[in-house]
C-alpha cells in the first residue's frame, strides 16, 4: 500500500512538474506580444501554443500510462495489451489552435472595459495559464481511463484527491467525489484548473484509493479539528456538462451554463472518427489562414516592410514569424493525419 500511495504521489507531482515547464514555454513565447488585433498574427502565437501544448500532453499521457500500469499490476491487474499513445487533443468539438487563440480575447475584452495595458496582461496571462493546466490534467484523465478501460479485470475507479499539492487544500467538493466510485466508462468530472485529483482503478475488489483518501482524510481531520474537517464534507455536489470537457463536478444547487445555454455543442466523447475530423479541421483552417498571411506578406511595399533606417518593421516581423509557425503546425497535423490508424 506505502508503494502505490508514493507512486500516486509521484505521478501527480510529474504532472505539477510538466505544467511548471509548460507554463514557463508558454508565457515566455507570448512575452511582448502586442499585436492583439492582428488575425495573422494571433492564430501564429496560437498555433505555436498549440504545439507546446502538445508536447507536454504527451509526456503527461506517458508518466499516467506508467503509472496506471504499475498500480494495475500491483492489484494484480495490468495484463491487458495496450494499443499506442495516441496523443489527441483532450477537449471536445474545438482545437487547441482555437482554444490558445482565446486569452487574446481576454485582453481586448480587458482593455475595452478599461483596463489598463499592465492589468489587461495580467488578465491574458491569468486565462493562458488556467487553459493550459487543464489541458494537461485533462490529457492526464484521458489516457488513465483509456488504460483502465482496456483491462478486463477493473470495472471500477476512483478519484485520488492530492492536498499536498493545494495551496489552499483539497476542497470539499473532492473530497466528496472521492468517497464515491465510478464505472471505467464514467469519465472523472472535471473541477477547474486548481483541482490534482487523478484517477485510481479498483481491481477484483481491491480499491487501493480508498485506503489512499482515508489516510489523507485522518491527517486533515487531525490538523483542523474534527468538526472543521467533516464541514468540508458537508457539500452536496452534482455532475453537469461543459461542451468541451465533458463532465464538470459543482456544488448542488450552483448554476452552471450548459452547451445550450451557451450556444456550444453538447460533449461528445472522443472516437477515431471525431479525432481525426478536429485535426483535419486544425489543418484546413491552418492552410486558410497560412495563405492569407503569405499573400499579406507578398503585398506588402517596402515602405511597410522597412523603417527609415532600413531596419524590418514589427508588422512584417509578426507575420513572417506567424506563417513559420503556422507552417510547423500544419506539418505536424499532416504527420499524424498520416500515421493515425486507431
Amino acid at each position: 500500500m506505502a508503494d502505490i500511495a508514493a507512486m500516486a504521489t509521484k505521478q501527480a507531482a510529474s504532472r505539477d512538474s510538466i505544467i511548471v515547464q509548460l507554463l514557463k514555454l508558454l508565457l515566455g513565447l507570448w512575452s511582448g506580444f502586442d499585436r492583439w488585433d492582428d488575425v495573422d498574427a494571433v492564430t501564429g502565437m496560437a498555433a505555436r501554443s498549440a504545439s507546446l501544448v502538445e508536447s507536454a500532453n504527451l509526456r503527461s499521457r506517458v508518466i499516467t500510462r506508467t503509472f496506471q500500469t504499475a498500480v494495475l499490476k500491483e492489484l494484480g491487474a495490468g495484463k491487458a495489451e495496450l494499443a499506442t499513445i495516441v496523443n489527441s487533443y483532450p477537449r471536445a468539438n474545438t482545437t487547441p489552435t482555437e482554444v490558445y487563440s482565446r486569452p487574446v480575447q481576454q485582453y481586448i475584452w480587458a482593455r475595452r472595459n478599461g483596463l489598463a495595458p499592465s492589468e489587461a496582461t495580467k488578465a491574458f496571462e491569468q486565462r493562458l495559464t488556467d487553459v493550459a493546466t487543464q489541458d494537461v490534467k485533462l490529457a492526464d484523465r484521458d489516457e488513465a481511463q483509456r488504460v483502465l478501460g482496456a483491462d478486463p479485470l477493473v470495472d471500477r475507479w476512483r478519484r485520488v484527491p492530492h492536498p499536498e499539492l493545494s495551496k489552499s487544500g483539497t476542497c470539499g467538493l473532492c473530497w466528496v467525489a472521492a468517497q464515491r466510485v465510478y464505472t471505467v466508462g464514467t469519465l472523472m468530472a472535471m473541477h477547474g484548473p486548481s483541482c490534482n485529483c487523478t484517477i485510481m482503478g479498483i481491481s477484483k475488489g481491491d480499491d487501493p484509493g480508498l485506503r489512499i483518501n482515508d489516510a489523507d482524510l485522518k491527517m486533515l481531520y487531525a490538523a483542523a479539528g474534527s468538526n472543521q474537517a467533516a464541514d468540508l464534507l458537508n457539500t452536496r455536489i452534482t455532475v453537469t456538462e461543459h461542451g468541451e470537457l465533458g463532465p464538470v463536478l459543482v456544488k448542488e444547487g450552483d448554476h452552471f451554463r450548459t452547451p445550450e445555454e451557451a450556444g456550444r455543442p453538447a460533449y461528445v466523447p472522443q472516437t477515431p472518427d471525431t479525432i481525426r475530423a478536429d485535426r483535419t479541421r486544425e489543418r484546413n483552417d491552418l492552410a486558410a489562414q497560412l495563405e492569407h498571411a503569405r499573400a499579406r506578406l507578398d503585398a506588402m511595399p517596402d515602405s511597410v516592410k522597412f523603417d527609415s533606417v532600413g531596419g524590418t518593421t514589427p508588422e512584417y516581423i509578426a507575420v513572417f514569424r506567424a506563417a513559420g509557425y503556422m507552417r510547423q503546425r500544419i506539418a505536424q497535423l499532416e504527420t499524424f493525419l498520416t500515421n493515425f490508424t486507431a
